[in-house]
């Protein structure tokens, strides 16, 4: 009897090993269902802040084929000006990279020089250690204030060492801002609905859409960028859309030097020459 007991014991465990197994494989299905659904409803625009500012992921853009009435349509070329210039001033005015470095060297001056008179007034010798660290680090937070767009222009030359420049086009109407991006052969499109758009600046070169994904959306605000429409009809749209958002126009120099640079030849270049 115990024999048979166990017997069957052992069976139930074994069916309830194979329930649970059954149980987790239909989960492991389920789930790369919805991946692979997410994957063909999401549009990542691929290009990867400055990686991000650089590549801006677009993870919560939905792919349609819907026909779009646009109002206004441009195109945006992504080259080294351009992607200097949303650097710099997602840098410097988004984030106030500046201000913030200056009042921290401002506090650690302040702090050095605070430990090196007190010791020099105990004749504490550890102070004046601690007072000349303190001063290098002080120093080093300047020096990454002078060299911050030199750093960019190094980081942006690499990059293109890498990578053609490539072009978003926007459609926009009053409900959303469609984007298309071709790379490669493949055109992506992505739909970002106004109440999607958490804040909207304005610079005399570029309007910058910013979402919560980190990167704007970069349109360009040249005449010759315009494909239909006019820069007026563009900038009372977006006007009409930032009455809603917090809304900022900066009419000062972003950055210092804004002269595009040559572009390696790739070899897809060189076979259709």
């Amino acid at each position: 009897m115990d024999d048979l007991k166990e017997f069957e014991e052992l069976n139930e465990d074994k069916e309830k090993e194979s329930n649970e197994e059954t149980k987790v494989d239909n989960e492991i299905d389920d789930l790369e269902d919805e991946l692979e659904g997410k994957v063909k409803e999401e549009a990542p625009l691929t290009e990867e802040e400055l990686e991000d500012a650089i590549d801006g992921k677009n993870d919560s853009v939905s792919e349609e084929e819907t026909p779009m009435e646009s109002i206004v349509e441009v195109q945006t070329l992504y080259n080294f000006k351009t992607l200097k210039y949303t650097n710099m001033y997602v840098i410097r005015v988004k984030r106030r990279s500046v201000v913030i470095s200056l009042v921290l060297t401002v506090v650690t001056f302040a702090i050095a020089i605070a430990l090196l008179v007190y010791g020099i007034i105990n004749k504490t010798t550890s102070n004046y250690w601690i007072s000349g660290l303190i001063f290098l680090l002080g120093f080093w937070t300047l020096f990454n204030i002078l060299t911050e767009e030199k750093k960019i222009d190094r980081q942006l030359k690499r990059y293109f060492q890498a990578h053609k420049p490539f072009t978003q086009k926007f459609l926009i109407n009053h409900d959303k801002v469609r984007v298309e991006v071709t790379i490669d052969g493949q055109t992506n499109r992505g739909d970002y609905p106004w109440a999607y758009v958490q804040s909207i600046d304005m610079t005399p070169e570029y309007i910058f859409l910013f979402t919560n994904n980190g990167a704007p959306l970069v349109i360009d605000r040249s005449e010759s960028s315009i494909l239909k429409g006019d820069s007026t009809t563009l900038d009372e749209l977006i006007k009409e859309e930032a009455s809603l958002k917090p809304f900022k126009f900066y009419n000062k120099p972003v950055c210092k030097n804004l002269n595009d640079i040559e572009y390696p030849a790739t070899i897809d270049d060189e076979e259709n020459k």
